[in-house]
Order: C-alpha cells, then structure tokens, then sequence
C-alpha cells in the first residue's frame, strides 16, 4: 500500500431512528453506537434524525441525549446492549429511568467503525453532554486501540523495546515500526 498524502477525515454516517425503548429489536445486530435519551419537551413528538452531513450530531428533534453506548461485538452488538439497559442490568441510570416509565427512545449507527465514536462524543468540548455516562470511556478505548495494535505488532509489547533511546535526526531503526 503506497501512502497518497492524504488523510482520510472521520465521517460519520446519519443515525437510525428514534425508536421507543420497546422496539430494542430493531436496533443493529452487529457492532455500532447507540445513543439512549428521551424527549425535551413530552407533549410535543419526536422529531427525525437529522442530516448532519458527515459531522458529529444529527440527533433528532426533540431529543434529550441520556445516554451514549457501543459494542464492538459482531455476535451480540448494539441489539443486545439496548435489551440489557432496557431490562435494568445495563447503567443504573438508565435502569431506573425503566422503572420510573420515563419514555425513552434510542438512535444507532451500525458499524464497527462508528463504536469508536463513543470516546469521541464523551470527550470533545462541543456541547453534547450524556449526564448518564459515569465511566471513563476515553481510557477504555486507548486501551483497546493499543491492544489492537499490540496484537497487530504495530507496538511492542516487551517494555525493552519501548525505552530503547534512539539518536535524534537519525534514521535508526525502530523494532516497533511495520513495514
């Protein structure tokens, strides 16, 4: 593969929904990113996704973001972590919005490629909050990219090798580096 000089920008597909919590069975098989919230205002409906043109966001009208969630799993995915909120053995918030009968919707992206988002969306300072998230998530993310990477053996894994020094300006090989 011969690198073109460009960089490929994140873009991210239009969300699928809203849907009410009870529908959980329409939500992605495989991998993806969820989002779980309810309406703003409960007298009016729910609005549709909206177009964000490749940027983050796009929720629907009418939508209070609750909750953000991924899955990178092909064989239970986002389908199932939806059932498990909704069935309270998923985040405690969410599990006790159920019990209250808050109604709650949820919006998703499938792909494995759209699951990594969910650091994002925690992370950066745009003005999307989800008061229902309490994890760290941007750690448990770096530690699976590095673990992706460690089993790719784009990094090293015995710690020799990380610390070894390397003369500035040089060309010195670099064991950690595939070619």
């Amino acid at each position: 593969m011969t690198f073109t000089g460009r960089v490929s920008a994140m873009f991210q597909r239009p969300w699928r929904g809203p849907s009410p919590q009870s529908s959980w069975r329409l939500a992605t098989l495989g991998p993806g990113l969820y989002v779980i919230g309810k309406p703003q205002d409960p007298t009016a409906p729910m609005g549709r996704c909206l177009d964000s043109e490749g940027k983050l966001g796009g929720f629907p009208g009418n939508f209070l973001p609750l909750y953000i969630g991924s899955s990178q799993s092909e064989r239970y995915g986002v389908r199932t972590r939806l059932r498990r909120h909704f069935s309270g053995r998923g985040n405690r918030l969410v599990a006790e919005a159920v019990l209250k009968n808050e109604p709650l919707y949820f919006i998703d992206l499938p792909g494995a490629d759209m699951a990594g988002y969910e650091a994002i969306y925690l992370h950066i300072q745009a003005g999307f909050a989800f008061p229902f998230n309490r994890r760290p998530e941007a750690t448990r993310y770096m530690r699976r990219v590095v673990r992706e990477l460690e089993e790719a053996g784009c990094i090293p894994t015995d710690p020799f090798l990380m610390h070894q020094p390397v003369a500035p300006f040089t060309k010195a090989p670099q064991p950690w580096i595939t070619r």
